[in-house]
């Protein structure tokens, strides 16, 4: 594992500990071989999606959480998540969604010779 991953999927999430975990157990093999970081970052009131970050932790090495007490709303978490990341270059993705087969390699085979700043 890198110390600094080149590409991080961040994840602000409320309330939905099932589909995350669905998500990324589907994504995990392909975002562990590759080094691609995850961070998450968690609005929700209860201990549900802590859970599945500790049980992801155990196949993603490179996830990050945080509970947000008190929780910080949609747009201040978007923008919190956003600047949390450590790596080259940031995906912001939403808590439903998860990436293709195949497709962080093809993302970052693309960012290989890019040098963009945002």
């Amino acid at each position: 594992m890198a110390k600094h991953p080149r590409l991080a999927i961040v994840i602000p999430t409320y309330n939905r500990a099932a589909i995350v975990a669905e998500n990324l157990a589907a994504m995990a093999g392909e975002v562990r071989a590759l080094d691609v970081a995850i961070y998450l970052s968690d609005d929700s009131p209860d201990n549900a999606t802590e859970s599945v970050a500790r049980e992801l932790a155990q196949v993603i090495p490179n996830i990050h959480y945080r509970r947000n007490a008190p929780a910080l709303g949609h747009d201040a978490n978007l923008i919190s998540t956003l600047c949390w990341a450590d790596s080259d270059y940031v995906w912001l993705m939403g808590d439903a969604m998860r990436v293709e087969p195949g497709c962080l390699g093809r993302i970052l085979a693309f960012l290989k010779d890019q040098d963009l700043l945002f």
